[in-house]
């Protein structure tokens, strides 16, 4: 009877424990929608002013010594690893190696797994359908950043390779799985340099 008792217990705690996860999962992105306007009403800086193409050498930057992406109103921010190897999208942001970079121009292409880890976590795409054109994206390549606006976001379908296609001006593409929990097609952010 007692072993019983504390089975029942110990089912009724799993139960709470997934729907509590489950909650979190689902309510999460709703409650990032909601909070961004309160943000942009209090005139809450998450960046300073002006990155554009300044070379970093202060200790309050968060790019030291590694490539980065940062994009504030979607809350990600992790490191970019260039690579012509697809294990790297394990380790970070994978940077497509061959397509292009601030520096030398072209489109730069970076793809991120969006629920590698218990999302939301900010260095995953978990968030990218947050992303609306007039965004900003931050780029720390080399030690110098770089800013992006966002020009376009479409859905695409998974061989889709016009996405790594070459432009002329500087371009940033970021892509992902779509819808949430699926791989059946592509989110695509497309974004443009300022300032080059």
């Amino acid at each position: 009877m007692k072993n019983r008792l504390t089975l029942n217990l110990l089912t009724q705690l799993v139960l709470i424990i997934i729907l509590g996860v489950c909650v979190y999962i689902i309510l999460y992105p709703v409650a990032l929608e909601v909070i961004s306007p309160i943000e942009s009403a209090l005139e809450i800086t998450i960046l300073p002013v002006r990155f554009i193409a300044k070379p970093l050498d202060s200790e309050e930057t968060v790019c030291k010594g590694t490539n980065n992406l940062f994009i504030p109103t979607a809350r990600i921010k992790g490191n970019i690893i260039t690579s012509e190897d697809s294990q790297a999208l394990n380790q970070g942001f994978w940077h497509l190696a061959g397509t292009g970079n601030p520096e030398t121009g072209g489109n730069m292409v970076i793809t991120g797994h969006r629920f590698l880890y218990l999302p939301p976590v900010e260095k995953t795409f978990y968030n990218l359908d947050l992303v609306k054109p007039g965004n900003k994206i931050y780029i720390c390549y080399e030690n110098v950043y770089y800013e992006y606006l966002v020009t376009q976001v479409v859905i695409t379908s998974p061989d889709d390779l016009t996405i790594h296609s070459n432009t002329y001006s500087p371009t940033l593409t970021l892509y992902t799985c779509t819808p949430k929990w699926s791989n059946k097609q592509r989110l695509v952010v497309r974004a443009e340099k300022l300032n080059y």
